[in-house]
């Protein structure tokens, strides 16, 4: 997503909370007509990072180091949430 593009959409996606402060991020993509993962590139910072898995071996043993990780699984019926050390 180029710059103007991304910044078109950051400045929607912050207006239409002002408008419905509760409504939850896939809730507003399905009303902005696009897709989830382009609402959540908006609240990517310091703090969030993209995963991209070259070597699932090393992936797997780096995973194993980590103290703790949340699985999150959703569909359109359920959020079932799942943190484990």
């Amino acid at each position: 997503m180029n710059i103007d593009k991304f910044n078109n959409l950051k400045s929607k996606w912050l207006a239409f909370q002002a408008e419905n402060p509760k409504i939850r991020i896939r809730d507003a993509a399905k009303k902005m007509q696009i897709s989830e993962a382009e609402l959540l590139s908006t609240e990517i910072d310091d703090g969030v990072s993209f995963l991209l898995i070259d070597n699932f071996k090393d992936f797997i043993k780096d995973i194993l180091m980590i103290d703790q990780i949340m699985f999150l699984i959703r569909n359109d019926i359920v959020v079932h949430e799942k943190t484990i050390k």
